[in-house]
């Protein structure tokens, strides 16, 4: 079975839910054949005040995966920068373990570095964690210790941060209290963690070992997304809800909006060891990663993320997480979503991308279309 014909099989009459911000609906036939589907309204999805959101792009991929259509190389799109490597004296750097969050399977993947050419971003998943429900950011201490945002582990919506030591499979450890669909976690050089609880509208703080929280952090806040702290304890949050990305300094219980210009809907924050910061927008064609620099509110350089080729079509992927690699300054941005412009209009719906980013690029060194991902980040190997 050729992918056409395994794509119409899959998509044909499929009842689809859409989200009335995204504006993902059904399409016409011909759409379907692709995976791709049509611009409309209709209900909400995880990001724009629902839980749920409908991936089409996750069936299609693995049909396309099926079909021999896809494998861990794969080239970067077209117009990317040329094939970038790594000397190999730095190649340690980027030997490790990658952790890929994919909500769809309810699953957090396994996946090897591979140190000796970073196009490759990293191989096929060769296991996963035990203990995930619903598994949205994710985050690595200074001792590799793992830590997972299950956003949702009951009807309830009660949230988790699962915790996993290096080599560990599952969780040592589990942070409960106050936590309610918790899509954000990040970690500060102390052992504090923070948690983002989207629908509640705070951030909850964990001091290290402790199961208690040591404070609730709602002033200021709407529906907190991704966390991201850097070396100095400063807590960078973003808020897609306010369409905000605010800072939360040490020792402070009111975040302070940043004022950055070009954001659009920001769902994912990360730090690069030079203190730039990343943000991933998550907003249908206008979806981009905006970069700016310490103390800056105008972003230093605008990243398009790019989807899987898509014949003579460019497609976006719509980037959720990110994260930079210690110490190998790689930035990654996961995108459960792609979309393309066709004739003007945007279609959604095609596969996945996580895409690597060496320091300082606007264009992808590796892109991998093989696994879902919602967030992966970097575990250095000792």
């Amino acid at each position: 079975m050729n992918l056409i014909s395994a794509a119409t099989a899959f998509f044909f009459g499929r009842a689809i839910k859409v989200c009335k911000e995204c504006h993902i609906s059904a399409a016409p036939e011909e759409a379907r054949l692709l995976g791709w589907e049509r611009a409309t309204k209709g209900e909400d999805c995880m990001q724009h005040f629902g839980f749920y959101r409908t991936h089409i792009g996750v069936a299609a991929f693995a049909l396309l995966t099926a079909c021999g259509g896809a494998g861990s190389d794969v080239a970067p799109p077209a117009g990317a920068a040329a094939t970038a490597r790594i000397d190999r004296g730095n190649a340690g750097r980027y030997d490790g373990v990658v952790f890929v969050s994919d909500e769809d399977s309810n699953a957090v993947w396994i996946c090897s570095a591979n140190g000796g050419d970073i196009r490759r971003g990293f191989l096929p998943p060769t296991g996963q964690l035990n203990g995930v429900s619903d598994p949205a950011q994710m985050a690595v201490d200074a001792q590799g210790t793992l830590y997972v945002a299950n956003a949702q582990t009951d009807a309830s919506g009660a949230g988790e941060i699962a915790e996993y030591p290096r080599g560990s499979t599952s969780p040592a450890h589990t942070l409960t209290t106050g936590l309610n669909t918790t899509t954000g976690v990040a970690v500060d050089s102390n052992g504090t963690v923070y948690a983002s609880n989207k629908f509640l509208g705070s951030i909850v703080v964990f001091p290290k070992g402790k199961s208690a929280p040591s404070k609730t952090i709602k002033k200021n806040l709407n529906g907190p997304d991704g966390l991201a702290v850097d070396k100095a304890g400063n807590l960078f949050i973003a808020d897609s809800s306010a369409n905000d990305v605010l800072k939360l300094t040490p020792g402070s219980s009111a975040p302070q909006s940043l004022r950055l210009e070009g954001l659009g809907r920001p769902v994912g924050v990360a730090l690069d060891r030079n203190g730039n910061l990343y943000v991933s927008n998550y907003l249908g064609a206008s979806s981009n990663v905006t970069v700016y620099a310490q103390g800056s509110t105008t972003p230093s350089r605008t990243i398009v993320v790019p989807g899987p080729p898509y014949n003579s079509e460019s497609t976006i992927a719509e980037s959720m997480m990110l994260s930079v690699s210690k110490p190998g300054d790689v930035l990654i941005a996961s995108a459960p979503l792609s979309l393309a412009l066709i004739g003007s209009e945007e279609w959604f719906g095609y596969a996945p991308a996580i895409v690597g980013y060496l320091s300082g690029t606007a264009q992808p060194a590796w892109s991998v279309y093989n696994v879902t991902g919602n967030d992966a980040v970097f575990q250095p190997a000792k």
